[in-house]
């Protein structure tokens, strides 16, 4: 919304149309953390959910604090490579997720089973 006629749509729209606006983009943006969770609980062994969701938030705390001033340091000297670096981010993730089982096929777990408890879905 802010890149239409150089920020000028966000500068000077009224209130009504930018707070849901800004609502529905912040909904959107943390949506998907919720999704990350589950699968990461789906994906842990029997016993091992609480370790799999702390990792998987730890690491993501992590990421979030280190990268963007990674990101700035690297596109002021070329944002080519910046982009460069932030594309190979998804790729490397194919390729480590490409190695774990599916959640169906973990030892210990049966067909049709969830790691989240029933009170929890």
């Amino acid at each position: 919304m802010a890149l239409v006629g150089g920020g000028r749509v966000a500068r000077y729209a009224p209130l009504a149309l930018l707070i849901p606006a800004l609502i529905v983009a912040g909904a959107l943006s943390m949506a998907w953390n919720g999704l990350a969770v589950v699968a990461a609980a789906e994906s842990a062994r029997s016993g091992r959910v609480g370790a799999a969701i702390g990792f998987q938030q730890t690491l993501l705390g992590v990421l979030v604090a280190g990268v963007p001033p990674a990101f700035a340091v690297v596109a002021g000297s070329s944002w080519t490579l910046a982009f460069a670096l932030a594309a190979a981010g998804p790729l490397l993730g194919i390729a480590a997720l490409r190695s774990l089982p599916e959640p169906s096929r973990i030892p210990g777990r049966k067909p049709g089973t969830s790691a989240i408890p029933p009170a929890a879905r």
